[in-house]
Parts: structure tokens; sequence; C-alpha cells
């Protein structure tokens, strides 16, 4: 199955975040360097609701094949 361009850079931007918390080993630092990359407006404060857990949610547009992604992680998933 191939992604379709905006569910690629919806991937590439979970990627960027990763990377970002990786170098900086800090939740609310990388949180706020990935938006200000975007050049998005302010979008608060990280929220650091479990503190040493990741608060991490997005959403990958499924343009009608919601039943794909979650075939990725079966074992016969394609």
């Amino acid at each position: 199955m191939e992604l379709k361009s905006y569910q690629k850079k919806v991937i590439a931007d979970l990627t960027r975040y990763l990377e970002l918390l990786n170098e900086t080993r800090d939740y609310a630092a990388a949180f706020r360097c990935f938006w200000q990359e975007q050049s998005a407006p302010t979008l608060g404060y990280y929220q650091d609701i479990l503190p040493g857990v990741p608060n991490l949610c997005f959403k990958v547009p499924t343009g009608g094949g919601a039943a794909s992604f979650p075939r990725w992680g079966m074992p016969d998933g394609k």
C-alpha cells in the first residue's frame, strides 16, 4: 500500500518531533522547537500530564482507508 502525500507529511512530522526529542531530551523543548520550525502560532505549553511519559497525539488521515493503518501492526499486514 502506497501512502498518500498528506499521510507521508504526518509521518515526517512525527519523525521530526522524535528527532528533536532525541536531541533535546526534553519534552517541552522538543514541542516548542517543532512548532517554531513549522512557523505555527503559539499553541500554548507542553502539558506534562504524567511526568517521565511523553504526551503525544497525532492523527494520520486515512482518505477512506481507515482499516489500512491498523493492519500494519499485524504480522501479515501490508
